[in-house]
């Protein structure tokens, strides 16, 4: 599990909200809001989660200027009153964290693939028992990308406030307009979530929304998918094999310097540079200063790793080409599958995209398989068909 001091340095002074441990901070909707920022406060509460069949959900984070997320509140809603959690004055996460890895109570989020990412690396665990009620929100005929807010709306007949969702959550003391803000996403979740299952379960759907769940939850833990980006890298198509095997090390040294520095990626080197630095293979850090023409500092913070890189690349086989852009012939034939999905989703009364989306189609043209995401269920609602367009 990474402790907080690993996600924000060096140990540092906090600032922190105090709350009387069994007072609330306000009451929204029926539902007293409780502020937690004491180790012996979160076990507690935690035990009592631990009892519940479904809790809400949600996180509030930073990372701008990071390569990681930086938490800076997680909210949970019982049904019957809400916890706002601080990350930053708790010490001990292990109670959420026993939480979040057990299959039990299931727990509902919204567009959870950030929240996921963030909750996985935060407390080091594999979770379990998860509910999106985006996903299951576009299975039953709404929006693909329906907001929280519009969600809560339909459903509940309730709207929400906005205000909050650029503000500063790493900011101690929290504001009572933010603590405000953040109860609310959570409060109705469980309302939203019972009415999703009942639509669900009216369709038969209820394995589709849990099967691509999933498959959210484990891509946002895997983290970053390094062979795709050189697959969807610009130009990558056009260089040659000694320039593409050195273009593919310089991505993977690169993600692994932004994560052991925490900055973003485009901090380290953007893919222009990348490009350069692909095309030239510089040998010696005055060679990649002169190239990119940075600073002393910069040059000498990237340098080992980049001539690292190309060393290894060197000696290593050359990967296979990126696809090119697709031609007339090969427009012609996305659109033919676009249609066959359109068909498909109008059966369905679902949005399109929800069955496959362009960049599946581009990839199911230069595979010649289906992508991972056209598996599943996806397979017998449309996928065979699209296969079939190919042979």
């Amino acid at each position: 599990m990474r402790t907080i001091d690993e996600i924000w340095g060096p140990p540092h002074a906090i600032i922190a909200r105090m709350t009387e441990s069994a007072a609330p901070i306000e009451t929204i909707a029926g539902h007293p809001v409780y502020f937690i920022d004491q180790d012996e406060a979160l076990a507690s509460a935690a035990q009592g989660w631990r009892e519940q069949a479904v809790l809400g959900i949600d996180t509030e984070f930073e990372r701008s200027h990071t390569f990681f997320a930086r938490p800076g509140l997680i909210q949970i809603c019982d049904g019957s009153a809400a916890w706002l959690v601080d990350p930053i004055a708790c010490g001990d996460l292990t109670p959420l964290c026993e939480l979040l890895s057990a299959p039990a109570p299931l727990k509902i989020i919204h567009s959870g693939s950030e929240d996921f990412e963030l909750l996985a690396s935060l407390c080091g665990v594999t979770l379990k028992g998860l509910f999106d009620t985006q996903i299951a929100s576009g299975l039953v005929g709404l929006r693909a990308a329906i907001s929280y807010r519009d969600l809560v709306e339909t459903v509940c007949g309730v709207t929400l406030e906005k205000g909050e969702t650029r503000s500063n959550w790493l900011k101690r003391p929290l504001t009572d307009r933010q603590l405000h803000y953040a109860a609310l996403d959570v409060i109705y979740l469980l309302d939203v979530h019972a009415w999703l299952v009942e639509k669900l379960g009216a369709s038969g759907r209820a394995p589709w929304a849990d099967e691509d769940t999933l498959r959210l939850a484990e891509t946002a833990a895997a983290g970053a998918d390094t062979e795709r980006m050189y697959r969807e890298f610009k130009l990558a198509w056009k260089l040659p094999p000694a320039d593409r095997a050195a273009l593919r090390a310089l991505i993977d040294w690169r993600e692994r310097h932004a994560a052991d520095r925490d900055v973003p990626r485009r901090r380290v080197l953007d893919d222009d540079q990348l490009l350069e630095l692909a095309r030239n293979r510089p040998a010696d850090n005055a060679a990649i200063g002169s190239l990119l023409g940075l600073k002393a500092r910069k040059r000498d913070d990237v340098a080992p790793g980049v001539v690292a890189a190309v060393e290894a690349a060197a000696s290593a086989p050359a990967p296979a080409a990126p696809p090119r852009p697709l031609d007339q012939g090969a427009r012609k034939q996305i659109k033919a599958m676009k249609q066959i999905v359109e068909a498909a989703a109008e059966r369905l009364a679902i949005e399109p995209t929800i069955l496959a989306s362009r960049r599946d189609l581009v990839a199911l043209l230069n595979d010649g398989a289906l992508p991972e995401r056209l598996t599943g269920w996806r397979r017998a609602v449309v996928g065979q068909e699209l296969e079939a367009t190919l042979a």
